[in-house]
This record gives structure tokens, C-alpha cells and sequence, in this order.
């Protein structure tokens, strides 16, 4: 389960960074560059764009943009689960 820590600065205070265990994984905040309804940025530190992986992106809410990182994530750590498996049959 990914644990939301606040990483916030003077100038933004909705800033979060996000582990996995020890590991830091990611950033959830809140950004005025944003599409409009949608002000809270998360991206994911580990990117593998050549398998369609999104790797950031823009929510509505504080939960949304969590509940979006989180399934990026597990996308992405399921990923390097099988590509670690070996091959039966070459």
C-alpha cells in the first residue's frame, strides 16, 4: 500500500510524496498549471513509456489523483514482476 508524505514547501503546501515501503515512488500536489476542474498533479517516478504506462497525470481531487498513481503503480510493478519471471520452453 503506497503511504502519501507531505513534502510541502512554502509556496505549495498540497504537495506529497508518495513511498512504497522505504522506496519514493511518486508525487501527488496541488498545481495551478492544471487542466481546468482538474488541479491535482501526480506522476510516478519510474516511467516505461514503450509499454503504454502512464506515468503522470491531472484529477479532480486529492483521493482521485492517489487512486490514479496507485493503479499506475501497481501497473508498473506488474509489469517488472513478469518480465523477471523466466520463460518456460525458450
Amino acid at each position: 500500500m503506497l503511504k502519501l508524505v507531505s513534502a510541502s514547501k512554502n509556496d505549495n503546501h498540497d504537495s506529497f510524496a508518495v513511498f512504497d515501503g522505504k522506496e519514493c515512488v511518486g508525487h501527488v500536489m496541488r498545481t495551478q498549471k492544471a487542466p481546468a476542474g482538474k488541479p491535482w498533479f501526480w506522476t510516478i517516478f519510474v516511467s516505461d513509456r514503450r509499454n503504454g504506462i502512464a506515468d503522470r497525470g491531472y484529477a479532480a481531487t486529492q483521493q482521485q489523483a492517489m487512486m490514479a498513481l496507485e493503479a499506475a503503480w501497481a501497473e508498473f510493478r506488474n509489469l517488472l514482476t513478469m518480465r523477471a519471471q523466466p520463460r518456460i520452453g525458450g
